[in-house]
């Protein structure tokens, strides 16, 4: 299946197509609302591991369900400078790749969402809600190879239920 090809608008200015995702293979990572402190660290990791993704070869997009504005904002804020970061108010690529939304009951009732939220708080880190921003919007995990094409995709149906970094790597 190919990525989609939308023109989605970069944080901090232009946009980014399919065309531009072809030549390297990217771990592509699609979150969801940025006050969700589980799917915050596992964006947090996917950033301090580039490092290992650029050298695997691929590079690292991430994709935030908010304004252009906001996703540089984040994108500052979290050391991601080197980072292609999409801001996607519209969740027009959730909506192209299928993502859906999470059920109340999967996203405030699984326990392990609870754990990895409860050690996100013992460190410190403390979610914030944003303004206008979809709490049931799920993420996703994907890889995409050289032509764009992609490799591998998973939809979680909770917060917690992501696929680690080294893993994705195993698809490059």
């Amino acid at each position: 299946m190919d990525f989609p090809d939308l023109g989605l608008p970069l944080a901090g200015g232009g946009t980014v197509s399919r065309a531009d995702l072809v030549g390297r293979p990217w771990i592509v990572y699609l979150s969801r609302h940025l006050g969700c402190s589980v799917c915050q660290r596992h964006l947090r990791h996917a950033v301090e591991t580039k490092t290992a993704i650029r050298a695997a070869g691929a590079d690292l997009l991430v994709v935030l369900p908010t304004s252009p504005g906001r996703a540089e904002a984040w994108q500052q804020s979290n050391n991601a400078r080197d980072v292609k970061v999409i801001g996607d108010q519209d969740c027009v690529l959730y909506c192209a790749l299928d993502i859906g939304r999470g059920t109340p009951r999967k996203l405030l009732l699984d326990p392990q969402s609870w754990r990895e939220a409860a050690r996100e708080l013992l460190h410190g880190r403390f979610p914030t809600k944003h303004r206008g921003a979809d709490g049931f919007q799920l993420g996703a995990d994907m890889v995409l190879d050289a032509k764009g094409r992609i490799a591998f995709i998973h939809r979680p149906s909770t917060a917690a239920d992501r696929v680690p970094v080294e893993q994705l790597l195993t698809y490059v």
